[in-house]
């Protein structure tokens, strides 16, 4: 739930043009999320499903272990989360379509991973992943 709201704070923020506070904020939820990912074991897809889930129907710790590992590839370097929608900027690297839209909307245009100057913002799919 917080997570939410802080991302709406980020877009009323990002409508005022204060683009710094959107930064600093993005940068919050980021860290929230690995927070979130390191200390319960789950991605936001996972929380949500054992959210709805009634406390007698929930997993219990020993069988969540034997659950399949997610390769660190799957996941965007950006937010952490799950790719839903993984794409492939000029420099190689893959991210997630939301969390690198965002980036360059908040005026930025270099590679989140590398540093690297972006040469051109064009986006394709990736596939394969």
């Amino acid at each position: 739930r917080e997570i939410e709201l802080l991302e709406q704070e980020m877009r009323n923020q990002n409508k005022l043009g204060a683009y710094q506070n959107v930064s600093i904020i993005n940068s919050l939820v980021g860290f929230m999320r690995y927070c979130k990912c390191v200390l319960f074991g789950v991605t936001d897809m996972e929380f949500d499903a054992q959210l709805q889930t009634s406390s007698e129907d929930r997993v219990s710790r020993t069988e969540s272990e034997d659950a399949p590992v997610i390769p660190e590839d799957f996941r965007c370097p950006i937010s952490l989360d799950l790719m839903r929608e993984p794409v492939i900027v000029s420099t190689g690297q893959t991210y997630d379509l939301l969390s690198i839209t965002r980036w360059f909307e908040e005026g930025r245009s270099t590679c989140p991973k590398n540093g690297q100057e972006l040469l051109r913002k064009n986006l394709i799919p990736n596939h394969a992943l």
